[in-house]
């Protein structure tokens, strides 16, 4: 391989169009992401203004539509190139000696060497040409060709990791279409500032019937996500934060898994890898929890494994799944997140619109067409008083005293949260036809608390009720 600095010769190594398009972006002086749209053409003479800046291109050609920002994968309307994003420290590639086997590794099933290395300072960006055919070109998102392209392209990503972990090391399996990659030739300013290099070779360029062929004998088998759209992003990962303390729901959840029996692995295993990453998104989980959902999660899919009929692990797979979650939860919008965690809240936060009133009366008139008009209801009210614990609360396990209905009042369901002289409590009010329930939470003081209830609440709401102990809250 020759150095070079020239993201020109990088694209002409790749066998790219002058005429095709793609985003040259770079961070300016106070950290904005500019994005610019050019030709493959014009894109060596733009990236070289930014040479002295972070600055990356777009690896895909995009649709004439996109006329601004840097277009996602529905906006591709190729595919140039297989890729390799080989990260080098903690968490990531051991060293660049490691990430070198890698690249090593996946040349040899791939029977071509990389026509580029980009050493980004940081790590390196090993770039294999794909040849081109009718495969490798479509009109738009709704050619069968573009979901054949997404497929490949993240099964690739789970080789990727799963040759990582061979060599000790972690990557990030998601391979996107749409991907941006370094400029050789820029500064990278993670950190101490360091000029990202490249090695040019001349070499095969792979076809994609060849490395459908090696994902299949590698048993990087396709799953139904491979070709789902996802929606555009509304929460970037960089903006969350962990909790300080997890909250009772995320530890409901991850001990929950111990006990749940799918009839499908695979795809429990990528709903709950959403649910963790949506349970970060959240706040629910602090760094070192979060750590342990990964691990318990983990540890239960191969125990699944095991059970029934059994196979093995597929290559990424784990990885591949942990990805696809946190890609999904970056997309979800706030009310498919609460959705996605029970419609749970944490102190201090208000209920969603569609945990609002909800008219008792209107209820009990379809159990009433039901189940006649013989039926209990308090055995109801009790039900709606105990969901209504798991959506609110969260903490210690709570007690739950529900008193039975009253005569001459009808009034809506309320949650409402209030203090107590003797400390924070939860208060859920089921009013007129309906019960009457105490949530208490804490540990401290709760055994007090639970005995003020029982005096207070049967006189002044009736002598019909009932005391549900330890009733967890999320």
């Amino acid at each position: 391989m020759t150095p070079a600095l020239d993201l020109s010769a990088l694209l002409t190594g790749l066998g790219r169009d002058g005429d095709e398009r793609l985003s040259v972006c770079h961070r300016d002086g106070d950290g904005t992401f500019v994005v610019e749209l050019v030709t493959v053409r014009e894109a060596g003479t733009t990236a070289h203004k930014y040479m002295n800046q972070d600055c990356y291109f777009g690896t895909a050609p995009l649709h004439e539509r996109v006329s601004s920002g840097r277009g996602n994968a529905a906006d591709v309307v190729g595919i140039r190139e297989l890729l390799a994003d080989l990260d080098v420290g903690p968490g990531k590639m051991p060293s660049f000696a490691a990430a070198e086997d890698v690249i090593r590794d996946l040349s040899a099933l791939l029977d071509a060497a990389p026509t580029a290395v980009v050493e980004t300072g940081h790590g390196l960006h090993p770039h294999w040409a794909l040849e081109r055919d009718d495969t490798t070109d479509w009109t738009d998102e709704t050619s069968p060709k573009w979901c054949q392209a997404v497929s490949l392209c993240r099964r690739w990503g789970r080789l990727v990791a799963h040759i990582a972990e061979r060599h000790g090391g972690s990557v990030d399996p998601v391979y996107d279409l749409a991907r941006e990659l370094r400029v050789p030739g820029s500064m990278n300013r993670k950190d101490t500032p360091v000029r990202v290099t490249m090695r040019l070779a001349e070499a095969q360029p792979v076809t994609l019937d060849r490395l459908a062929r090696v994902l299949d004998e590698q048993e990087v088998v396709e799953h139904t996500e491979d070709r789902a759209l996802l929606d555009p992003v509304v929460s970037d990962v960089t903006s969350w934060s962990f909790a300080e303390q997890t909250c009772r729901y995320a530890h409901t959840m991850i001990g929950g898994w111990t006990k749940d029996k799918p009839a499908a692995r695979h795809p429990w295993l990528v709903a709950q890898a959403t649910r963790v990453s949506a349970a970060h998104r959240y706040g629910c989980l602090s760094k070192d929890d979060h750590a342990t959902a990964v691990t318990a999660l983990t540890a239960r899919f191969r125990t699944l494994l095991n059970v029934g009929r059994r196979r093995s692990e597929y290559p990424g797979e784990v990885a591949g799944a942990f990805a696809w979650g946190l890609a999904r939860a970056q997309t979800l919008s706030d009310t498919h997140l609460r959705a996605e965690l029970g419609q749970h809240a944490h102190r201090g936060q208000e209920l969603c619109p569609e945990l609002a009133a909800t008219d008792l009366n209107q209820v009990h008139a379809v159990f009433r067409r039901w189940f006649g008009p013989a039926y209990d209801l308090d055995v109801l009210d009790s039900v709606l008083a105990a969901a209504a614990a798991g959506l609110v609360l969260d903490g210690d396990p709570v007690n739950l005293l529900v008193v039975g209905r009253l005569r001459g009042r009808q009034d809506r369901v309320r949650v409402h949260a209030g203090r107590s002289r003797r400390g924070g409590y939860l208060h859920h009010q089921l009013r007129g036809s309906a019960a009457v329930g105490h949530l208490l939470q804490g540990e401290g003081e709760q055994r007090h608390r639970r005995g003020t209830a029982q005096d207070r609440c049967p006189r002044r709401a009736g002598t019909q009720g009932r005391h549900l102990d330890h009733v967890d809250g999320p």
